[in-house]
């Protein structure tokens, strides 16, 4: 847990149990209340702004959960997508490797069968190719997974030459 969520909780329990003690002492607070004319909205006032103070953090830390949420599955996206789009005809092995670490399912399966004749493919025209994203663009979010699409820029090299593929789309499901 980060700094700004152990604060936003140490505020929300301490809201919490002001709330609760105001609850639990409603008469005593009424009374109060009623003797100071300054305050002559009441007690239910406090008790709705207390009320209303921990849907307001509630809603901050949902809010605050939701963006740390999409901003994993954006590193994930763009991480995934550069590892599938950067190799070296040299080390197709640690390519495999960096693939397979990120790959779930069916596309898993497909990638490590089909793996042989991409390698092979590769190291005899030489092919190496650098990527990187330029952007992802989250489509789904589901309690287990999460589908994104990652535009990614790359640069490939081969007995063919030089060549560059731009915006070259990328879907990721994890």
């Amino acid at each position: 847990m980060g700094r700004h969520q152990s604060d936003l909780r140490a505020d929300l329990d301490t809201l919490t149990r002001l709330f609760q003690s105001l609850v639990a002492n409603i008469d005593s607070v009424r009374q109060l209340l009623d003797a100071a004319p300054i305050l002559a909205a009441g007690p239910d006032l406090v008790v709705a702004c207390v009320v209303l103070a921990l849907l307001a953090i509630n809603q901050r830390t949902a809010l605050h959960r939701d963006r740390t949420e999409r901003s994993a599955i954006e590193t994930t996206a763009s991480s995934f997508a550069v590892a599938l789009s950067t190799y070296d005809y040299k080390d197709l092995p640690s390519w495999h490797d960096r693939v397979v670490g990120f790959a779930t399912g069916g596309f898993r399966a497909e990638f490590d069968q089909s793996f042989a004749p991409l390698k092979e493919l590769r190291a005899t025209a030489e092919i190496s190719s650098k990527g990187t994203a330029a952007d992802v663009f989250i489509k789904q979010v589901d309690a287990n997974s999460a589908r994104a699409f990652v535009q990614v820029n790359s640069t490939a090299a081969g007995v063919g030459g030089p060549g560059q593929m731009w915006a070259t789309p990328s879907s990721c499901r994890s």
